[in-house]
């Protein structure tokens, strides 16, 4: 500073500002008015290194600092919030009076068949008047299977006449002729209010060793009337089943002929619920309930 002709006043305020705790000042000018210069510039470097040696202490204490931080320890609180004065327990409340258990419902049971009642044997038509002889049969147009069957065109006729309650018409059979070429309604039986004795006929009727396929109006009581409007009253349900039967005994091209055609009279028969049965033993009526979820 006193080589760039600062004045030695100037250099002293400088002094006393940034070195306050400077233990000597500048030395003053001498007598004769010279600057005593050796002892200014060892004031300096006396202050220069005061001042550095305060710097490193700080740079020190902020590094601290900052690793303390990044290794999460905790800075205690300036001081501690006073704490809230406990609130007292709320009284436990009274306990209410027990109630008196609620009778348990009455079980409402479904898939339940109307009693059985005697009757005479309902008889099967095995010629079906609406059938027309084999010689002048039609085939059902746009119907394709992959066997080539054709369905003949009274198999409308016969699936019309079981999903129209007023027919009385339970159920009709269809079978395949001897060659194999053709689809045709067999024979039908009628309808009564006796389910179960209605499904055991059907069973009765399918042929033994052979395949053949089967339209039936499944009706059912569900007992309360479940999901309808009169809650309470048994209601009869119905739905219409197009069953393919293959018998176990029957022989292979008659199977194969039998899952081969089958989109056949699914066409006819549009908006049935399929299923494949094979024995008589796995028949039962209740049993049958189940598996169609009735």
């Amino acid at each position: 500073m006193e080589e760039d002709s600062v004045d030695p006043a100037d250099i002293a305020r400088f002094v006393a500002v940034y070195d306050p705790d400077s233990a000597a000042a500048p030395p003053a000018p001498a007598a004769d008015g010279d600057f005593d210069r050796a002892g200014f510039q060892a004031a300096l470097d006396a202050m220069e290194g005061r001042i550095v040696s305060k710097m490193e202490d700080v740079i020190a204490a902020r590094e601290a600092r900052i690793m303390e931080a990044i290794a999460g320890r905790a800075v205690a609180p300036a001081f501690a919030p006073a704490r809230a004065p406990a609130a007292a327990p709320a009284a436990a409340p009274a306990a209410a009076p027990t109630a008196a258990p609620a009778a348990a419902p009455a079980p409402v049971a479904h898939r339940r068949a109307p009693a059985k009642t005697t009757r005479a044997p309902v008889p099967v038509n095995s010629e079906l008047e609406y059938v027309p002889a084999e010689d002048s049969w039609t085939a059902i147009p746009g119907i394709r299977c992959t066997s080539g069957v054709s369905c003949e065109q009274s198999c409308q006729e016969a699936f019309n006449r079981v999903r129209r309650s007023a027919t009385g018409v339970r159920y009709v059979m269809f079978d395949f002729n001897p060659k194999f070429s053709w689809i045709y309604p067999s024979r039908e039986g009628a309808s009564t209010d006796d389910f179960e004795a209605d499904w055991e006929e059907f069973v009765a009727q399918l042929p033994d060793a052979k395949a053949c396929y089967a339209v039936y109006n499944f009706a059912y009581s569900d007992e309360g009337g479940g999901g309808y409007s009169q809650a309470g009253a048994d209601v009869e349900k119905n739905k219409t089943i197009l069953f393919a039967w293959s018998c176990n005994k029957a022989k292979v091209k008659a199977k194969m002929v039998s899952a081969s055609s089958a989109s056949a009279i699914k066409q006819v028969c549009r908006g049935t619920m399929d299923c494949a049965i094979h024995d008589k033993a796995d028949m039962a009526y209740e049993y049958m309930c189940k598996r169609l979820d009735c």
